[in-house]
């Protein structure tokens, strides 16, 4: 774990909100600020009222924006049913007795401001004697309270008879929670956190500032070249803990009850949960707004559910039950549901959520019930919580119980996950040694799973392929694994892994075979789909590897195989890819989900999302939002990848940030790409060095036209005709910024210009596609001498999504900003165009054109295309 990083101090960014609020209160308007606890109704109150006293932030003296006004602060948690309101305040005393002598005094202007807070906490005599003042005009009230008490009487009645206004105060937008973080932390964070926290605190200030300093503290989120990168979820800090013990000691026993109920199960439908508490308890929690009423998921049938509201208020309620509590409520639970032992019928997020209250109970779950709740663990991506029922398991299942092989297997596949490869491979070991035990006959099933696991830390965590595939071949011919399924199971094993390391000569023609033969509802054979997708991708067949990404990603979404759950994100992932190669870019976008017309079509983990958006910014031109996107990618691999696609990631990255100009930290890049394992980023080799290739074009080095000619020859001798295309044209253009030396004895044993174009006609023949058909027709005209057909060749190009280096330097330096607008504008895209993709005005293009031209001492951009090339 990473050591502990202090809390930094919290910002408190503008709100749209204080403005409106400010000026209701200059009119005399009372004010309703309405939404649940933690959204900044107290901070906005705060804000309001200091700019009534003329002052700023601090207490800092400001300009007043209005007369001075007696400011009286009220509390519903405070304010108990016996205690007159006459004896809170002086003000109130004479409000309330009429007394003329307090309705002004010396420097004060009009009525008192009564601020309250949390009003929907006041007994019934108290807020309508508030709210009659209210409406006498005897006071201005500035009120903050639930939404469930603006719909309750008398607020009700104040808004809709426009006595108050009513101003909604929503949690954080998802666009504000990263501009916070931002702030907060100093840097940007990585999508993944980003998401992964909003998530969490569902855009609630309070919880996303302890969300943060708990996380800070425990070490789990962590700053990598900086950019902040979350690791795993912190339990709630113990100012969320006293929050909620606060307001969970005004509650009535029997409502307490019934929220330590909803909180520990979860999710409980609303039948059960009116058998197991007391009759107006749960109407109580709906009104105070600590649990909300809605309808369970598609997938188990529209049943109405109970659920607290906040998913961090539920944490923290769980953690203050009392344990004779908790196992009095998890018996009553237990007994209502008549749970089996089985999958469970509310899914497998809530039998995990069942079995772990159970455990914290410390009652005795049966060994398959625990081996269910670890596999529903590793589905839901809750490893830390499949490790702990793991542990559970292996206390109730003998030596030699075949069992306990089985619930190491899964501890081991958890430990995977979280990329702590020595706990994997200890329990490993120890699953070798209790099917030893077993005797015979052993389940060839748990020897595949162990086999096939362990060839996993042999491949991708030790990178050594060759190892994994000796493991595999080895139990192909070991007799207890001759049975049909599990000879097909290590047969997939294999090609997975041959794809997965390159070698698609080997894997590429029996994995289309067993595709085409398997049934449609065989989830096995998902994990042979995204290989030889990437290897037909790589050999040219574009078409055929979009119509097998299309095909299985159906499948695979409808037969879910709960041991491989990111099967259908492998999928995505290399579907965007080969549409990328071939310049399909508005497919890409469709696909990534990048508009709201266009949501995400296949639920994708973030972190394969913003990588696909990094490229996708790259095949636009769009250069500092693909340095953004795959530098963010880049920082989260760098402190988790289990499988090594870091690498191909990395090299994407360097190519960005060349493009940007920035050319110490691309040769960074490229040099900490170097320096990684293969691991996974074997199955994409030829586009790691094509991304090297352009990353180093980018940096103008000299040696790229033989670097590309070596390429070319690497990937024709193993079939990868689309690399050896783009290779064949880097070559081509690089000829033309470095005409050859007669002198130089390597150039003279390449191919010649005619072999080289004869070669590139060839491959257009088989790979074809909007890019592959661009790089054709520039290769050719730039052969050919021809400035104009060059031109239009670039232009091509740029619509394909390929955006080459200028060749040579422009005579005065440009910066980033002007550098990307020149290139698009010199790769044929309008002003308009440019601005779409920026989200500029065309005015703010045109003046940074306007610029570019005046440094390059240019008039049109056709001349501007010639100075960029040189």
């Amino acid at each position: 774990m990473s050591v502990p990083t202090a809390a930094p101090p919290w910002p408190i960014l503008p709100r749209g909100e204080s403005e409106v609020v400010a000026s209701l209160l200059e009119r005399g308007v009372s004010v309703l600020l309405v939404g649940e606890a933690g959204v900044g109704k107290s901070q906005l109150a705060t804000t309001a009222v200091e700019s009534r006293k003329g002052l700023g932030r601090g207490g800092r003296q400001a300009a007043a924006r209005g007369p001075r006004q007696r400011v009286v602060r009220l509390s519903g948690a405070s304010l108990t049913p016996d205690l007159p309101l006459e004896e809170v305040s002086p003000v109130l005393r004479g409000l309330l007795r009429d007394e003329d002598d307090v309705a002004t005094d010396t420097g004060t202007l009009g009525v008192p401001l009564l601020r309250v807070e949390d009003a929907h906490l006041l007994d019934h005599r108290h807020a309508h004697t508030l709210a009659g003042l209210a409406r006498q005009g005897q006071a201005q009230l500035l009120i903050t309270l639930h939404s469930t008490g603006a719909s309750q009487s008398p607020w009700l009645q104040l808004w809709k008879d426009e006595i108050a206004e009513r101003v909604d105060i929503a949690p954080l937008d998802a666009a504000s929670v990263e501009e916070l973080l931002t702030v907060a932390l100093g840097g940007p964070l990585t999508t993944a956190t980003c998401v992964r926290i909003m998530d969490r605190s569902q855009g609630n200030p309070f919880y996303l500032r302890e969300l943060v300093r708990a996380e800070l503290e425990a070490g789990t989120l962590v700053e990598r070249r900086g950019i902040w990168v979350g690791l795993a979820d912190a339990p709630p800090g113990p100012r969320v803990i006293d929050m909620v013990r606060h307001e969970l000691d005004r509650l009535d026993p029997p409502v307490r009850e019934a929220l330590d109920l909803v909180a520990l199960a979860g999710e409980l439908p609303v039948s059960r949960l009116s058998g197991l508490v007391h009759e107006g308890a749960v109407d109580e929690l709906v009104r105070l707004g600590l649990v909300v009423t809605g309808q369970s998921r598609p997938e188990r049938g529209l049943v109405p559910v109970v659920e607290v509201r906040h998913p961090m208020y539920g944490e923290a309620v769980r953690e203050l039950v009392p344990p004779d509590r908790c196992r009095r409520l998890y018996g009553a639970v237990r007994g209502t549901l008549s749970l089996p032992s089985g999958p469970h019928p509310g899914g497998p997020a809530a039998l995990l959520r069942m079995v772990l209250w159970a455990l914290e109970c410390g009652v005795r779950e049966s060994p398959d019930r625990l081996l269910a709740a670890i596999r529903a663990g590793l589905e839901t991506a809750r490893w830390d919580m499949a490790i702990q029922v793991a542990v559970a398991a292996l206390d109730v299942v003998g030596p030699a119980d075949p069992r306990r092989a089985d619930a190491l297997l899964l501890r081991a596949a958890a430990w995977y996950e979280l990329q702590r490869s020595g706990e994997a491979a200890r329990d490993l070991a120890e699953a070798t040694a209790t099917l030893a035990r077993c005797g015979a006959p052993i389940d060839p099933g748990l020897q595949v799973r162990l086999v096939d696991q362990l060839a996993d830390l042999d491949q991708f965590q030790d990178d050594d392929p060759d190892r994994a595939l000796e493991r595999i071949a080895s139990a192909q011919d070991d007799v207890t694994c001759s049975g049909p399924e599990h000879a097909r199971a290590l047969e997939i094993s294999r090609l997975a892994r041959l794809g997965h390391a390159g070698r698609f000569a080997e894997s590429l023609g029996p994995s289309l075979v067993m595709l085409a033969a398997a049934a449609p509802d065989a989830s096995d054979v998902g994990r042979l789909v995204a290989p030889t997708v990437y290897g037909l991708g790589q050999a040219g067949q574009l078409d055929e590897a979009d119509m097998i990404a299309t095909r299985y990603v159906r499948r695979a979404m409808a037969h879910r195989d709960p041991l491989q759950p990111s099967v259908v994100e492998d999928i995505t992932v290399a579907e965007a890819l080969v549409m990328l190669w071939a310049g399909d870019l508005d497919g890409v976008a469709e696909l990534l989900g990048e508009s709201p017309e266009h949501p995400l079509r296949y639920s994708t983990h973030e972190v394969f999302a913003q990588v696909g958006r990094g490229m996708l910014a790259a095949a636009r031109g769009l250069w500092s939002e693909a340095r953004h996107h795959l530098e963010s990618a880049s920082a989260r691999y760098s402190v988790r990848d289990i499988n090594g696609v870091g690498k191909w990631v990395a090299a994407g990255e360097a190519l960005a940030v060349a493009a940007t100009g920035d050319a110490p930290a691309a040769r960074s890049a490229l040099e900490r790409m170097r320096e990684m394992p293969m691991g996974i980023s074997a199955t994409l080799e030829s586009d790691l060095k094509l991304l090297q290739l352009d990353a180093e074009a980018w940096l103008g080095e000299p040696t790229r036209r033989s670097e590309a000619l070596a390429l070319a020859r690497w990937s024709a001798e193993r079939g990868l005709h689309r690399t050896e295309l783009e290779a064949l044209h880097r070559a081509v253009v690089a000829d033309r910024a470095e005409p050859a030396d007669p002198t130089d004895a390597q150039r003279e044993a390449e191919p010649t210009a005619g072999e080289v174009l004869a070669r590139i006609l060839a491959l257009g023949e088989q790979v074809r596609g909007p890019r592959p058909d661009a790089l054709v027709h520039h290769a050719r005209a730039v052969l050919a001498e021809d400035d104009e057909l060059t031109q239009i060749g670039l232009r091509e190009l740029g619509r394909a999504g390929l955006w080459l280096p200028p060749q040579g330097s422009p005579r005065v330096p440009l910066t980033r900003r002007e550098r990307e607008i020149a290139s698009l504008a010199a790769g044929g895209l309008s002003s308009k165009a440019i601005a779409e993709r920026f989200t500029l005005s065309v005015r703010t293009v045109d003046s940074h054109l306007s610029r570019v031209f005046t440094k390059l001492g240019v008039r049109s951009r056709r001349e501007l295309a010639a100075a960029l090339r040189g």
